[in-house]
């Protein structure tokens, strides 16, 4: 009966185990993704603001009007990039939410290629420092993520 119960304790001990890891690597993943951003009262994402002082950046009114008019001209409908623009909010702020680390405008690759800092084939179409391209930057910096569409 002794060796019934060990092997008992051993198999519960494997079970055990392997759901802290499991669980380990759930943990690794949601922190891979990024926390979300907290939200307010009624459960809409908190405003981001430009870091600067300036009033709120929203990707609707802000942002996605720079995206349709500086890069829906190769990002848009037939597009086979990774980066297809429709001008619809919701579904441009899903695409291009991959493109961006929140916080960090210089890791984004929105950004990076947009300038032409890594290889895009358009080449640089948002100069470095230009208002389109501080106004994303803002955007980012502030949190990006955390301002979706409404």
């Amino acid at each position: 009966m002794t060796s019934f119960a060990c092997g008992w304790v051993m198999r519960s001990e494997k079970t055990i185990l392997m759901f802290v890891l499991a669980l380990a690597l759930t943990a690794c993943g949601d922190f891979e993704r990024g926390d979300p951003l907290p939200a307010g009262d009624d459960g809409t994402p908190t405003p981001v603001t430009d870091t600067t002082g300036g009033d709120a950046v929203r990707f609707d009114g802000d942002v996605l009007p720079v995206l349709v008019d500086n890069c829906a001209q190769c990002h848009g409908a037939g597009s086979s990039t990774g980066l297809k623009l429709t001008g619809e909010a919701d579904t441009d702020f899903a695409v291009v939410s991959s493109f961006v680390t929140p916080g960090d405008p210089d890791a984004s690759s929105l950004l990076q290629k947009g300038s032409g800092a890594v290889a895009h084939g358009g080449g640089g179409i948002l100069s470095t420092g230009s208002d389109d391209s501080e106004l994303i930057a803002a955007w980012i910096r502030a949190g990006a993520l955390a301002a979706a569409p409404r």
